[in-house]
């Protein structure tokens, strides 16, 4: 006999499961190719430098369509030789919501002290997630967060079998058939967590003027902590970077390399004696002196920097503290573009 929610779980592992339990493995088959190419279409186009972020996401948005459909049609498919109701709450259902956010299967099942623990937990979490990221650095994020996250999830789901099954459930073969599923499902999310805080460092909105007018507040854009792993930083690059180890992330554009002298002459910004991109049409005449980049030095200025004589040139960054670089915009939509070249000059 059949549990429909049950059917529902595993396929929220992996869309076409709950078919294979449901003897519908065709079915199952066809869900998962659909799912799977809309997906890895979807990412391809929002990561990829050269990808169009609005088809990237329609893409996405049918994934995401096609995977509620398969859990949908993996219940109906199983209802047909499903075990017949014994009354009360289930508990297949009550894991399956706690497995999705955890303390909400226990709200179902009327454990209410449980699940606001498992809630608050969650929310915690949660807001400690945004201050790593603000205070320390994308990866001890990604070491930390997921795995707590997971744990709750796998409590909530452990909680609200043993509060509304027979204790001898937990020790079914359907039940110990989730063991390999949670773990592949962390594996995967460790693994991902990793490839994203490697390659692309992060999903970032834009909350400073610093780049205006090529970067607006509110902009979304992406940043390769890649690029610089076996390359130099490049004339011109968008970067993300921190002035010191626990401070915040600063923007800013690479204007000189290791080895440059820089100077202001002429109300232009000059490399080499050389006027490069301008960051406003004039700069203010003064004694600026020159500034000569040591080695791994490089000099980063904001395009709408406001820069005098008084305070001079801003302090060159060490390369490792070059986080990586902006290479895409994908927010808002209708000014989705790739990052690059030389400031606009306004």
């Amino acid at each position: 006999m059949k549990q429909p929610w049950f059917a529902v779980l595993i396929s929220y592992f992996c869309p076409g499961l709950g078919h294979l339990y449901a003897g519908r493995p065709l079915r199952g088959g066809v869900f998962f190719l659909i799912f799977a190419g809309f997906g890895v279409s979807g990412l391809r186009a929002v990561f990829a430098p050269g990808g169009d972020a609005r088809n990237g996401f329609i893409l996405l948005a049918i994934a995401a369509v096609v995977y509620v459909a398969a859990l949908v049609d993996a219940h109906r498919a199983s209802r047909k030789d499903a075990e017949a109701p014994t009354g009360g709450r289930n508990p297949w259902l009550a894991g399956f919501l706690s497995y999705i956010i955890p303390g909400v299967g226990q709200l179902y099942g009327r454990q209410f002290l449980v699940a606001a623990l498992l809630i608050g937990a969650g929310i915690g979490v949660s807001l400690a997630s945004g201050a790593f990221r603000l205070l320390a650095t994308p990866v001890l994020d990604a070491m930390l967060v997921p795995p707590i996250l997971h744990g709750l999830r796998i409590a909530g789901l452990w909680h609200a079998q043993w509060s509304l099954a027979e204790p001898r459930q937990l020790f079914s073969r359907r039940f110990l058939s989730l063991i390999p599923l949670i773990a592949a499902e962390a594996t995967v999310m460790s693994a991902v967590f990793f490839w994203v805080f490697q390659s692309v460092v992060m999903w970032m909105p834009i909350a400073t003027p610093a780049m205006e007018p090529r970067l607006l507040r509110g902009d979304m854009v992406l940043v390769d902590g890649r690029s610089y792993l076996k390359e130099a930083p490049q004339r011109h690059d968008v970067v993300i970077y921190r002035e010191s180890e626990m401070g915040g992330l600063l923007i800013a554009r690479v204007v000189a390399l290791p080895g440059e002298e820089v100077q202001v002459s002429g109300g232009k910004l000059q490399v080499k004696g050389i006027p490069v991109g301008q960051l406003r049409k004039t700069i203010p005449d003064g004694e600026w002196g020159s500034m000569n980049l040591t080695d791994n030095m490089y000099l980063l200025i904001a395009d709408s920097a406001q820069l005098n004589p008084e305070s001079g040139l801003p302090s060159p960054v060490r390369k490792g503290a070059i986080l990586g670089r902006v290479y895409k915009r994908v927010l808002p939509l209708a000014r989705r573009s790739r990052i690059g070249g030389p400031p606009v000059v306004h």
